[in-house]
């Protein structure tokens, strides 16, 4: 139906029609205002909720970094209200359990920086909504346990995970090669009392298709065959501090890939190791290096004659003890070598070899043979320091000795010294019970060219007690416990004398 006059060519025109239309127009563009406003309103309560997520990190001592584009200089006007943000670093934070929730929210989320909080495994399964998040770590949450493991194989995107020094178990890090996208993976394999949780050579096979595996710490490796050895130690192990390997098998390949590492300490305790398989390894590549042998032997896998022809030179003391002989280097290079039976002899060829090597200290604590060490000792009398308990016997061989420099005397109960004229002493250390009197102080008086003194003693010791000492015009240094005052001034100046003197 149409209305109104006739146009110029004699037709009529619509305006039921053209009144529709508009009608329709202006329906389409109230619905399309409408949906605008109603996304305008999603997306900002959106942004809303995750700035308010931001500012809860930013307030806990958290960085958020945002996706750079055109529009940075617009986000830092608007305080990045509009911003996507890809990093949160919530690192040294005051991060809390539970503190994560509403995570979610950051869809664009790819890294994710954890370190030294105090989340729990709970909280890791709200990473598992961040679907694009690439790179976490969490290293140093010391309540973080192996419950996170089920979480962490949620988040399917990983591509860089660290979770070492935390409470996760190292044999339950194996589980992360399920991981699809994961290329590198930080974790520390520390010693556990329970063999349920120790990293075992399985662990390693199971890891071994992680492109890039850095362990980091002190490494205790339980139960590895020898190829598995060569797994770990193809491994990043730059940030390794101690290898510790019990049960393992070392063969000649796996003691040469031990070479590969370098760690402050390599330990090696009940492996199948000889010395010829010992001299493989590079002691170069380790500052302390520990070797307990096999206890189910009959005699130790690793002799002492067999360490000592692989010790480097620069040796400064030997200890020798009822289980145990320790090497001791200048600096902080610490060998020690324990055996699981008791130490065999002294003879004069080992003697020999470590002062070869520059030995200047030697400390004889196997009381079952003391005096046949000390015979053979007495008998090749190097200029060394001695350390040994005091017994009555001890002073037969210390009279034998006048090339002596040094000596330790530890008294485990009251024993008088006897020294003898001719010898070389330049110091003398007298440790445990003792008890000086002014005849102990007559014995030191022999020793001529004494010019160091140390005596830690328990009773109070007087002027005329020290005043022996006087006869010893070498003698610049004097520490002797329990003095009285008359007796301190005198040690003071005869110290002082002396050292105007020379």
């Amino acid at each position: 139906m149409c209305w109104g006059p006739p146009s110029d060519d004699g037709s009529y025109v619509c305006w039921y029609d053209d009144a529709m239309k508009r009608l329709r127009f202006s329906i389409r563009t109230l619905l399309l205002l409408a949906a605008v406003t109603a996304i305008g309103i999603l997306g900002y309560q959106r942004q809303t909720r995750i700035r308010e997520i931001v500012q809860r990190f930013e307030s806990l001592g958290g960085k958020v970094h945002y996706h750079s584009s055109v529009l940075d200089t617009f986000h830092r006007r608007t305080d990045h209200f509009f911003a996507t943000p890809t990093q949160v670093n919530l690192s040294h934070s005051r991060l809390r359990r539970g503190g994560l929730d509403g995570i979610e929210h950051l869809k664009s989320l790819q890294r994710l920086y954890l370190d030294r909080t105090s989340i729990a495994a709970d909280d890791i399964a709200e990473l598992a909504k961040c679907k694009q998040l690439k790179r976490m770590s969490l290293w140093g949450n010391h309540h973080l346990t192996s419950g996170a493991i089920d979480h962490l194989l949620d988040c399917q995107s990983l591509e860089a995970l660290d979770i070492h020094d935390t409470r996760i178990a190292p044999a339950k890090v194996g589980r992360l090669g399920e991981l699809p996208q994961l290329q590198r993976l930080v974790f520390s394999p520390e010693y556990y009392n329970q063999k349920s949780s120790r990293m075992t050579g399985d662990v390693m096979r199971q890891l071994a298709s992680i492109e890039h595996l850095q362990p980091v710490g002190s490494c205790f490796l339980w139960d590895f065959d020898a190829e598995e050895i060569q797994l770990f130690c193809r491994t990043d192990t730059s940030r390794v501090d101690k290898l510790l390997l019990r049960d393992c098998e070392l063969t000649d390949d796996a003691c040469r890939a031990i070479n590969t590492v370098r760690a402050r300490e390599l330990d090696l305790q009940s492996c199948t190791i000889d010395d010829r398989r010992l001299h493989l390894i590079d002691y170069r590549n380790f500052g302390r290096i520990d070797i307990f042998n096999r206890n189910e032997t009959s005699t130790p896998d690793v002799t002492l004659a067999g360490i000592t022809g692989w010790l480097r030179p620069g040796l400064r003391k030997v200890g020798l003890f009822d289980t145990r002989v320790e090497f001791v280097y200048w600096g902080d290079a610490f060998w020690r070598y324990r055996l699981s039976i008791a130490s065999p002899r002294l003879n004069a060829g080992l003697l020999r070899s470590w002062v070869s090597l520059g030995m200047r200290e030697l400390d004889l604590n196997v009381q079952e043979h003391l005096e046949h060490d000390l015979e053979v000792v007495a008998s090749m009398n190097p200029p060394i320091e001695l350390l040994v308990r005091n017994h009555l016997f001890v002073w037969q061989y210390i009279a034998r000795m006048n090339r002596l420099q040094e000596l330790t005397l530890y008294n485990k109960v009251p024993t008088p010294i006897r020294f003898t004229d001719g010898l070389s002493l330049r110091s003398l250390d007298l440790q445990g019970r003792v008890y000086p009197t002014k005849a102990t102080f007559r014995e030191i008086a022999k020793l001529e060219r004494l010019s160091f003194l140390v005596v830690r003693n328990r009773n109070q010791v007087t002027l005329d007690d020290v005043q022996p000492l006087a006869e010893l015009k070498q003698l610049t240094t004097i520490r002797i416990a329990k003095l009285t005052p008359e007796a301190e001034t005198f040690v003071e100046r005869l110290c002082a004398k002396n050292t105007v003197g020379n």
